[in-house]
């Protein structure tokens, strides 16, 4: 389980159990094991929107706990110049890599513990 922080809120919880991997088919209709084979890869800057929508999907349990709607986790993961989206990311892809088998995971990138890190 990867977590990230955002300015003033506390830690977010990154995990990809059986519930969040569901609620990210149902609410946006992607499967992760198709995000993490996608040849071009699914980034906050090529597509901001779904990004946004996969960690809410996967964050919503937190933030319903702490009474924040959807605009608000938005506007907290865009601000400071997205730097909270940008943690966000790079605590996604570790839980993803997570997903593959100990052998495909030496062939990504950045996968190794402690080289994503903003």
């Amino acid at each position: 389980m990867a977590h990230f922080f955002s300015a003033g809120i506390n830690s977010w919880r990154i995990e990809l159990d059986r519930a969040a991997i569901q609620r990210v088919r149902d609410y946006i209709g992607i499967d992760l094991d198709e995000f993490r084979r996608r040849k071009t890869p699914l980034t906050p800057e090529t597509d901001r929107g779904t990004f946004i929508a996969v960690i809410w999907a996967i964050c919503e349990p937190q933030a319903v706990a702490r009474e924040i709607d959807r605009e608000l986790f938005t506007k907290i993961l865009l601000a400071s110049n997205g730097i909270a989206l940008h943690r966000a990311t790079a605590a996604l892809l570790r839980e993803v890599v997570n997903l593959l088998p100990n052998t495909k995971r030496l062939k990504v990138p950045g996968a190794m513990p402690g080289e994503i890190d903003f």
